[in-house]
């Protein structure tokens, strides 16, 4: 997550389908009980089954997720459950700001940037890692 400067790893089972998500805060509230933290597996530490949204809502609904769910990411899903995306609080203040200028955004747009991807077999033992 340092490496490419992003809050949150998305992960993603052996078809491609949303398993589960590792934020920077799943690892500061680990390492407040085990500084050893680094040295575990991603897939005893990360969150299954994440709160998610699909790709085709609006940013209102995605602003009411966060909120109601008091989560500063949120994965973003295509039809089949496979992350496309991930949307933070800071990019929603991004869409405050245009909306105050008078943009009309009718459907989210995610802020895509790199995102990093694990994929996990069925017993949650990581494969490999690799950026997209």
């Amino acid at each position: 997550m340092t490496a490419v400067r992003a809050g949150a790893a998305v992960i993603a089972d052996t078809d491609g389908k949303l398993l589960g998500i590792f934020t920077h805060g799943d690892f500061a509230r680990h390492f407040q009980n085990d500084p050893k933290v680094g040295e575990r597996l991603v897939a005893d530490l990360m969150t299954l089954n994440p709160v998610s949204v699909h790709k085709d809502k609006l940013a209102v609904e995605v602003l009411n997720l966060l909120e109601s769910h008091r989560i500063d990411d949120l994965v973003v899903v295509d039809d089949n459950n496979a992350p496309v995306g991930i949307v933070d609080s800071q990019d929603l203040t991004r869409l405050k700001l245009l909306m105050m200028e008078g943009a009309a955004l009718s459907a989210l747009k995610v802020w895509t940037r790199r995102r990093v991807s694990l994929q996990v077999d069925l017993q949650h033992k990581p494969r490999n890692v690799r950026a997209r």
